[in-house]
This record gives C-alpha cells, sequence and structure tokens, in this order.
C-alpha cells in the first residue's frame, strides 16, 4: 500500500513519514508541502491513504478533501486528517466530507498507528466494502443493482444504520418512488438525527415534491449539524430569495463569503452573484461583479455580467463603460459585441447597436441570438 502525507511544516512531515515507516504497513510513503502539490501527486500516482493536515498555504486539506470527493477515480481514497484544533464544526464538515477518522496534534505514534490501522480494517470490512460497492453503483445510475445490494445486507446485518437506510432512500429517489423514499429517510432520521446525507437527501426529495419550504427546514437543521459548508449556504440563500425571505437569504450569502478560504473565494463570490442576478437583486449582483474583477481582472465573463446587473438598473453609461473597458482587452470576443448591441438598443442608439451586433455575427457567424436582435434593429 502506498501513502501520501500532506504537511506543510518539514519537522511534522518527517515526524509523519517516521511514524509510519515504523508501522511496516506501507511499500511507500510520499509526501507533498501543500493541497496542490497533494492534489498534482492524486493526479499521477495512485495512493491508498492520505494524511493531511488541514491549515496550509495555496490549498489546504479540507479543499483538497473537496476536490478528491468530486472526482470519480479519487473520491473513494480514505483521508485521515491531522489538526492542531479539535473544532466541533471542523470535526462534522470533515466528517460530512467522507474522512476516515480525524487526529489531534500533538499525537503519540501509538494513536498515529492505531488510527491508521483503523483505517484500513475499515477498508478491508465486508460491511463497508459492499457499502461501498453500493456507492459505486449508485454514482453510476444503475439504482435498481444498488437497491439489490441494499437488500442483502438487509437480509445479513442485525440492523440496519442510518448511511443504509439513507443510500436506499437516494436510490429510491432517483427512480421516482418518492414516498418510499421518504418513509426510508424518516427512519435514517429517527436513528440518527445527527445524520447529515439524511438532511441532504430529503431537502431534494422536498424539492422533488415542490415544497421549498421543507426543503429550507432540511437544509437548515444541515447547516446546524455542520455550518462550514458554502456550497448548503450558497443553496440556502437561493431557496429563501425565490420565496420572499431576502434578509434571510442575504444572511446566508454573506456567511458563505466570509468563511470561503481564498482559493474558493471566486467561484462564492461568482456563485452568489449569479443567484442575485436570477432573482433581481441587481444591485447586489453589480457589488459582487466589481469584487471579483478586483480579485481577477482578465476574466471577461464577469465584465459582461456586471454590464447586464448595470443595465437592468438603468445605469447605461457604466454598463457600456465596462463593455468598453473588456473589448480593450477581449477585442475578439462576439458575446461582450452582442452584449454591447443589446445595451445599446435599450437606449435606442439603432446605429451603433447594429454595428455592435454586426461584429458579434462577423466573429461568430452561427451567433444565433445576435442574429435575431439584429433583425428586431432593423425592423424598428
Amino acid at each position: 500500500m502506498r501513502v501520501l502525507v500532506v504537511e506543510d511544516h518539514p519537522s511534522m512531515r518527517s515526524i509523519l513519514k517516521k511514524m509510519l515507516y515504523r508501522m511496516q504497513c506501507f511499500e511507500s510513503i510520499e509526501e507533498a508541502a501543500d493541497g496542490e502539490e497533494g492534489w498534482h501527486k492524486m493526479r499521477t500516482q495512485i495512493f491508498h491513504l492520505v494524511i493531511a493536515d488541514i491549515n496550509m498555504p495555496r490549498l489546504n486539506g479540507i479543499e483538497l478533501l473537496k476536490r478528491c470527493r468530486r472526482e470519480s477515480d479519487l473520491r473513494n481514497i480514505p483521508f485521515l486528517i491531522v489538526s492542531g484544533e479539535a473544532l466541533q464544526d471542523v470535526i462534522a464538515f470533515v466528517g460530512e466530507w467522507g474522512v476516515f477518522d480525524y487526529v489531534v496534534k500533538p499525537f503519540s505514534y501509538s494513536i498515529l498507528k492505531s488510527r491508521t490501522e483503523a483505517v484500513l480494517e475499515r477498508l478491508r470490512n465486508p460491511e463497508d466494502l459492499l457499502f461501498r460497492e453500493v456507492e459505486r453503483l449508485k454514482e453510476m445510475g444503475y439504482y435498481r443493482e444498488a437497491l439489490h445490494r441494499v437488500e442483502e445486507a438487509e437480509a445479513n446485518l442485525k440492523e440496519l444504520k442510518a448511511k443504509w437506510l439513507t443510500i436506499k432512500g437516494e436510490c429510491l429517489l432517483a427512480l421516482g418512488s418518492l414516498e418510499e423514499a421518504q418513509e426510508c429517510l424518516n427512519r435514517a432520521l429517527e436513528l440518527s438525527d445527527l445524520y447529515l446525507p439524511a438532511h441532504k437527501t430529503c431537502a431534494e426529495l422536498h424539492l422533488k415534491q415542490g415544497n421549498i419550504d421543507r426543503a429550507i427546514e432540511s437544509l437548515t437543521r444541515a447547516d446546524e449539524i455542520s455550518p462550514m459548508d458554502t456550497d448548503r449556504k450558497v443553496s440556502l440563500g437561493k431557496l429563501l430569495l425565490g420565496q420572499g425571505r431576502d434578509d434571510e437569504g442575504r444572511g446566508y450569502f454573506d456567511k458563505a463569503v466570509k468563511q470561503s478560504s481564498q482559493a474558493e473565494r471566486g467561484d462564492i463570490l461568482r456563485r452568489v452573484a449569479e443567484a442575485y442576478m436570477e432573482s433581481g437583486h441587481f444591485a447586489e449582483a453589480e457589488e459582487l461583479f466589481l469584487k471579483l474583477i478586483k480579485l481577477d481582472p482578465d476574466q471577461v465573463e464577469t465584465y459582461n455580467r456586471l454590464g447586464i446587473a448595470l443595465r437592468r438598473q438603468g445605469k447605461y453609461d457604466e454598463a457600456e463603460a465596462y463593455y468598453r473597458m473588456a473589448l480593450e482587452s477581449h477585442p475578439q470576443n462576439p458575446v461582450i459585441f452582442y452584449n454591447l448591441g443589446v445595451l445599446q438598443f435599450s437606449r435606442q442608439d439603432r446605429k451603433n447597436a447594429r454595428q455592435s451586433l454586426q461584429e458579434a455575427i462577423r466573429l461568430d457567424p452561427g451567433f444565433t441570438k445576435a442574429r435575431e436582435v439584429l433583425r428586431q434593429v432593423e425592423a424598428s
């Protein structure tokens, strides 16, 4: 077996490697100085265990974990997280993302050995092996086959844990059996109200049923259990805005932005800005797009979206100024010319609107929307 140690302090990396060599469990022990280096090694090499610190520059241990869980070929690699703090919010969050165990510094050789052996034992445990097979089948879309494996577990295990009932509910939900899915999820939450996947799947079920308020309740409970998940806060904010609960929605958006790490800040700002755009809150969207331009002035789409937010508020001069600014660095971008043409048409400036739209079509002859607006300009 091969293990990767991701730790930014050289002395701590050395201690961890010595302890792991002493265990005589691993054929190879690789190291990385931060999450980005660890990510690169995981994309190019095979590892059976990752031991990662939380607080690291560039990409921390939580962000490395989240990246891996979003990749089909890396999501099942077990993580053992190392941290100098035993914060309950952090422990809940990494547990939600599938961390196998959590070790608090300083720790002895015997503690690391027992935790590592427990992780390896889980990898060999028949119930865990069957559960991971069900997860793989579900992720591949083989929901009936996954349900068949769950039935095997129901027949052979003395009692079904919340995770089995939840994954059964997820498969039933995917197959459209909403009532049966709800029954499984209710049983899972009766066994453990702290089991986050059950709350998240309940929210998905309520959304499919069109019950937005109950979906909000499920996500709110999940956020109470694990308040560090910025993705969930953005989802909650969007749902609350859609229900007219603007102040509550803004509160979740603000928390998501404040909690986001440097690596994910741009993505969170963009998603929140787009949520404001969808709900017609253009002033709030404008503010966030301006922050995004400061973070990354070369991202041309941000100028486009900012221009639309300004245009919807009637701020035509400011919108045009940002489109012109975007064209200075991206003069061959047809979308900027299209948005500029729409803006000019909105101002009744048909001559310049025609020129901008014609330029958009010249740069992209298949630009159907530009052709439609140009026909409207010429007809008017």
